[in-house]
């Protein structure tokens, strides 16, 4: 139930942020690369008004295609979760979880085996929410979360009431009912 209630409190901090950079943040990844592990990893610039946390993540949408009548195409490229947040410089660092392009990120790996960083494609990145909770509001889900942490309070109290309910009951303790025919 722990888990569950600080996933909504993740979800409610992107949902935020999304709201603050709606409309054109300039969250976006300026390079690639290689982690421990075999892992890939990206460096973010986070501009001047976001607040990215550790453990934020972020989808990022490679921009670099366009449609014939020139608007970009926006397509999913990872989901990156931040690991490191340099506000100074307006950079962060973050890992990538969910590489939603395969091909791109297989053709990465083998960059990064002979080079320290590459570059991205054009990009952009938003904060990341599950598609089933996208539409909910701020609002929404902050009262989902209390809602939730009030029944973890309900559960948590009873437990350490350690209330036993005997519902047992001794047969002789039963009244007895005759029904008489007529």
């Amino acid at each position: 139930m722990t888990e569950l209630i600080n996933d909504f409190a993740t979800v409610e901090k992107a949902r935020r942020l999304a709201d603050t950079i709606q409309g054109g943040g300039n969250v976006r990844v300026v390079a690639i690369l290689p982690i421990e592990d075999r892992r890939v990893g990206v460096m973010l610039n986070i501009g001047e008004e976001e607040n990215l946390e550790v453990g934020t993540r972020l989808l990022v949408y490679r921009i670099d295609h366009y449609t014939s009548d020139g608007q970009h195409i926006e397509q999913p490229l990872a989901v990156v979760q931040v690991t490191y947040v340099q506000t100074e410089n307006n950079c962060s660092h973050a890992v990538v979880l969910d590489r939603l392009d395969p091909e791109f990120w297989d053709q990465a790996t083998m960059q990064l085996k002979r080079e320290k960083h590459i570059d991205p494609p054009r990009n952009f990145a938003m904060p990341y929410m599950p598609k089933e909770l996208h539409s909910l509001s701020l609002e929404d889900l902050t009262t989902f979360r209390q809602y939730l942490e009030t029944i973890h309070d309900s559960l948590t109290r009873i437990e350490s009431d350690q209330v036993v309910y005997d519902w047992t009951l001794d047969k002789q303790q039963l009244p007895s009912y005759r029904i008489s025919g007529s």
